[in-house]
């Protein structure tokens, strides 16, 4: 709404203009601008989100846009969720989201935990 209605919003926005990660941005009618603290570079910043990347459970983003598990998080995820993913290419988000959905759901219903409705 921010670019529709040209409002030059500051606000906080993640994969702006394909980046990995989250960035400051200005949203207006000429569309997505990182606007970064003087002190950072935005080679700084690339590298400070693909280093927090880890932190989420993933090693690597592949140029074709597969996400690569680390091994802590693919462990966890097969633990916890029984899903056993150590990469997930783009083409398949939609099936994998329709597979987590429903696993969450069902874990939600076994701890007796509401789920937002989407």
């Amino acid at each position: 709404m921010a670019i529709l209605n040209d409002s030059n919003l500051y606000t906080h926005a993640p994969g702006p203009i394909g980046l990995p990660g989250g960035y400051p941005v200005r949203l207006s009618a000429n569309g997505v601008e990182v606007v970064l603290p003087e002190e950072i570079t935005l080679e700084e910043a690339i590298r400070i989100n693909l280093d927090g990347l880890k932190y989420e459970g993933i090693e690597e983003i592949k140029e074709d846009g597969t996400l690569v598990s680390t091994e802590e998080g693919y462990e966890i995820n097969k633990e916890i969720l029984g899903v056993d993913l150590r990469e997930l290419r783009f083409a398949d988000i939609d099936d994998v989201s329709k597979e987590l959905i429903s696993i969450y759901k069902k874990l939600a219903d076994k701890h007796n935990v509401p789920l937002p409705i989407y």
